[in-house]
């Protein structure tokens, strides 16, 4: 089975930094998913906020697939929060054409650390316990959060950044932790939307301050003759404890290359591209550069 999961933001809009064929149309989700399928592919990862992306992904026959959505971000304004929960899983449902999914995670999960937060933890309890959801995790941008969330809940997944740059899930030590938990790790961002694998010369202005990263791996990427984007999955590959490693795709040929890069044998050495600041390996920070 491969570790190789679909992510699908682009599904639903012009996703990415390095995206330059916009949002992924039907026709062509179609046979992303027929080429997935037949490859062992069976882990898609959505969310609510993926604006058409799950009514799309609908539209083909998901039986063969573990579905992993996000709740979205809890507003002020919401008076039933019961009711509200359901209703948004019973929506993604719908959209997804399904009874069940595999996985419902926090997408915001500083929700749980808010006058709600225990609340809403116990309703995901009670729908897994419906069935409506079969485990509950949160998606998080820095290991940090892990700190004050893991001492009070129990999750199933925790999806997390994860690239040749941007090792803080390692380094902080929570995925020897969560891995001791027997709490699954899924990594996400292993191309950082796409600018680990541009050319230097067409890495947006506002990344210029790190352009000696970008130049190293583009050189020690020409010197071994070996591709960036195989450099870069294959650094994630070497981590055995990652149960999944998410991919966003722009087309079929994209996932046609990461699908056969990813039974390649695992690279002996890599180039130390190590960053530790926010404002580069963080995207939802970059709106600030």
């Amino acid at each position: 089975m491969t570790k190789i999961a679909l992510g699908t933001a682009q599904f639903g809009n012009e996703y990415g930094v390095a995206n330059s064929s916009g949002e992924v149309k039907t026709k062509q989700i179609k046979e992303i998913l027929n080429f997935s399928s037949n490859h062992n592919i069976n882990f898609i990862d959505t969310a609510m906020d993926y604006e058409s992306s799950e009514k799309k992904l609908g539209n083909s026959n998901l039986d063969n697939f573990k579905i992993i959505s996000k709740l979205p971000k809890l507003k002020s304004e919401i008076v039933n929060l019961e009711k509200w929960v359901r209703r948004k899983i019973e929506q993604s449902l719908e959209n997804l054409k399904l009874n069940k999914i595999h996985g419902l995670l926090f997408h915001n999960p500083q929700d749980l650390l808010g006058s709600e937060g225990e609340k809403i933890y116990k309703i995901l309890l009670k729908l897994k316990d419906e069935g409506l959801i079969s485990k509950i995790g949160i998606s998080i941008y820095s290991p940090k959060i892990l700190e004050d969330l893991i001492p009070i809940y129990s999750f199933d997944i925790v999806q997390a950044p994860f690239n040749i740059i941007d090792n803080r899930i390692i380094n902080s030590g929570w995925a020897d932790k969560l891995n001791n938990m027997e709490i699954k790790i899924h990594v996400r961002s292993i191309f950082l939307q796409g600018l680990l694998l541009m050319p230097k010369e067409k890495i947006p202005f506002k990344f210029k301050k790190w352009i000696s990263l970008f130049e190293d791996l583009e050189s020690w990427s020409k010197r071994h003759k070996i591709d960036k984007k195989e450099i870069c999955l294959s650094f994630v590959k070497k981590f055995s404890f990652f149960e999944k490693i998410i991919v966003g795709i722009d087309n079929l040929k994209q996932l046609e290359e990461i699908s056969s890069l990813s039974t390649k044998p695992i690279l002996k050495k890599f180039p130390d591209l190590y960053c530790d600041d926010e404002l580069l390996i963080d995207p939802s920070k970059w709106n600030k550069l």
